[in-house]
């Protein structure tokens, strides 16, 4: 490995700038592990095959939500490309990159976020923005400035607003691991607050077609209403950090987890896309 390593790097000098010498480097380790038929070039051609089925699917036609309860189902997906990046046009939502709750969300969504920002503050410890009375801690939020924290979160709600009225077919994609969070609150995944969680989403698109896929532990999830789609995927190892993409899915368990949570998500879209063709 520091053998390939060395003759990687000193190939990829032919790249006259930085950017070539690291598209250089990319593709040399990639033709390494082809030569190897290695379990990391097995993940990249899943992810490969996978996340260009995914880039096909017509973005304008469908919403892809997610509510929670971290930034994973928002990493996740975009990596995948089943959602646009921000960059590309995404709307932002605000449950996009912070960490909530699940009674939270319900009563967030269920009050059309009345006072939501009672209890809102910078918190100097953790370095960002949390909610004391939603406990919610808002991940990038890391500008102690009040007047810009709460302009960015009044447009994702107008965004989410305007998703909940749109005649457009929506993916909402909640994610609820066993964890505690930042307030050393344990984290709830029952079927009780996800029924309720799918009702709340009825009542707020009035008819508009939806789905909610939750994901979760294979042992959690098991008498959910019909209705609510249940990815059973338990993290695939200790230590597995879903912020850092790229060696999550070069190895047999990772690309194993992140194909399963994204094809179920790919089949509820293009199911919903091709019924309206008919």
């Amino acid at each position: 490995m520091r053998i390939r390593k060395i003759v990687v790097n000193l190939l990829s000098l032919l790249g006259i700038i930085k950017p070539w010498r690291k598209f250089l480097r990319e593709k040399l380790n990639y033709f390494c592990e082809f030569c190897l038929q290695s379990e990391a070039y097995r993940g990249e051609k899943v992810f490969y095959q996978l996340s260009s089925q995914c880039q096909k699917l017509d973005k304008e036609k469908y919403f892809l939500v997610s509510l929670g309860l971290n930034c994973f189902v928002r990493i996740i997906t975009t990596c995948w490309k089943i959602k646009r990046r921000k960059a590309e046009g995404e709307s932002s939502m605000p449950f996009d990159l912070a960490v909530h709750n699940l009674p939270a969300v319900i009563d967030i969504i269920a009050s059309d976020f009345k006072d939501y920002f009672v209890g809102s503050e910078f918190d100097e410890e953790m370095g960002c923005w949390v909610n004391r009375r939603y406990h919610i801690k808002y991940v990038p939020e890391k500008e102690n400035n009040r007047e810009v924290f709460e302009h960015r979160l009044a447009q994702r709600i107008e965004n989410f607003r305007k998703m909940l009225k749109d005649e457009r077919y929506c993916l909402f994609v909640t994610a609820c691991f066993d964890d505690m969070n930042f307030f050393g609150e344990q984290i709830v995944c029952d079927e009780t607050n996800i029924n309720k969680l799918y009702e709340v989403l009825a009542q707020a698109r009035q008819g508009r077609p939806f789905d909610l896929l939750a994901v979760c532990n294979d042992d959690k999830l098991l008498n959910c209403r019909p209705e609510v789609k249940v990815c059973h995927a338990s993290l695939p190892y200790e230590g597995y950090i879903y912020m850092n993409h790229g060696p999550n899915h070069l190895t047999k368990e990772g690309s194993a987890f992140e194909e399963k949570i994204i094809h179920s998500c790919y089949d509820l879209i293009k199911n919903n896309l091709e019924k309206k063709l008919l």
